[in-house]
């Protein structure tokens, strides 16, 4: 098992009281922040898992201040389309506000995966225009 320093996310042994990477206090980290706070934070992890968990648990929670560090994760890993793509139903299943609206737009615009910035701009669609609600569809490429 691979244990990592909740803060800045370095590699360290098991029971390591003081990170060697940033010098966090590795028992107390945490206890000082929201669950929200400890969620976003955890979008840095580097196991993929770990991410996808917290965008699930951040869209159940209708967490609006998610919304740009959600983005700003599907461009740190672009290639994840997976990854991507649960963002996007993450931040449909927020309020319609400026903040998802522009996390979609960024999205639908500049992802370089053409099935993210297609659903992207679906659901951006169907909730800043329409102002519906669905489930979103993920549009394939011709063939």
């Amino acid at each position: 098992m691979q244990y990592f320093c909740p803060n800045c996310f370095e590699k360290v042994a098991p029971n390591t009281q003081t990170c060697p990477s940033c010098g966090v206090d590795i028992p107390s980290f945490g206890k000082d922040m929201t669950y929200e706070a400890r969620l976003i934070h955890a979008l840095h992890h580097p196991i993929d898992e770990t991410r996808m968990g917290a965008i699930i648990a951040l869209g159940q929670r209708h967490t609006v201040h998610a919304a740009v560090p959600l983005a700003d994760l599907a461009f740190r890993w672009p290639k994840d389309v997976w990854q991507a793509l649960e963002i996007i139903r993450a931040l449909h299943k927020m309020p319609i506000v400026a903040e998802v609206e522009s996390a979609l737009i960024r999205l639908a615009t500049e992802h370089p995966a053409r099935p993210v910035r297609t659903t992207a701009d679906h659901v951006r669609e169907e909730m800043f225009v329409h102002g519906t609600r669905h489930p979103p569809i993920v549009h394939q490429p011709a063939a």
